[in-house]
């Protein structure tokens, strides 16, 4: 076999194996729809707002969602909402949502609320969480 074709081959070979690899890791890394019982329940749920009216979290099905659990004990949950709040006003324009489901009762959620408003939905989670 000559060197000119022995190259081609070589070539068309190493091409070949990046194309295949390429494919391989593209079908691997590729995001895919979370279908799993755990999460279709979470789509179903619906969470108390402070107000006392019913948030539907499907209506954010399909959408970029950030969910956030905080309570109002919780010191690091607190210290990170103003930043999640920055978030939510800088990326909202482009399709995100923020959900904050308070692990807490009403009233203390209320009284944070008051002293640190919050541009994002904002609903109940219960004391006990999703549970």
């Amino acid at each position: 076999m000559n060197p000119v074709t022995r190259r081609l081959i070589l070539a068309g070979a190493g091409v070949g194996a990046a194309t295949l690899g390429a494919s391989l890791a593209w079908q691997r890394l590729s995001p895919t729809p979370v279908t799993s019982a755990v999460a279709q329940a979470f789509w179903a749920r619906r969470f108390l707002t402070l107000d006392g009216t019913e948030l539907d979290v499907a209506r954010w099905r399909g959408k970029p969602l950030l969910v956030n659990f905080w309570a109002t004990w919780c010191a690091p949950c607190v210290k990170e909402l103003p930043e999640i709040n920055q978030f939510y006003n800088e990326a909202k324009a482009t399709g995100w949502q923020v959900l904050g489901l308070a692990v807490d009762k009403p009233e203390p959620v209320k009284t944070f609320l008051q002293k640190t408003p919050l541009d994002f939905a904002i609903a109940l989670a219960g004391a006990e969480g999703l549970g």
